[in-house]
């Protein structure tokens, strides 16, 4: 009896230090994920890629009158088609 207590007890022990050491590394993949998406970071990392969408969004919003907006509809299209396949490849080639 006293021996499967002490096994239970181990056991008990081992379960806390894998549930700690588990936390930890959530932790470390969070503050990791936090400081990719910071807006400085992805500045820094996708810089023309921030300007081009920035460009975009000013020449599509601050366009006067209707005279193009199929044309604007296209570039935003493809801005957005960009910024997609961008993330998609990030996600799936992160280092």
């Amino acid at each position: 009896m006293e021996e499967t207590i002490d096994d239970i007890q181990f056991e008990l022990e081992e379960a806390r230090r894998s549930f700690h050491q588990n936390v930890a590394e959530l932790n470390d993949k969070v503050e990791t994920v936090t400081t990719q998406l910071q807006p400085e970071h992805l500045l820094q990392e996708h810089l023309p890629l921030a300007a081009c969408i920035i460009g975009t969004v000013g020449f599509v919003m601050g366009s006067s009158g209707d005279r193009l907006p199929i044309i604007r509809t296209l570039i935003l299209g493809g801005l957005l088609g960009a910024i997609f396949r961008e993330v998609r490849y990030y996600r799936f080639h992160e280092p």
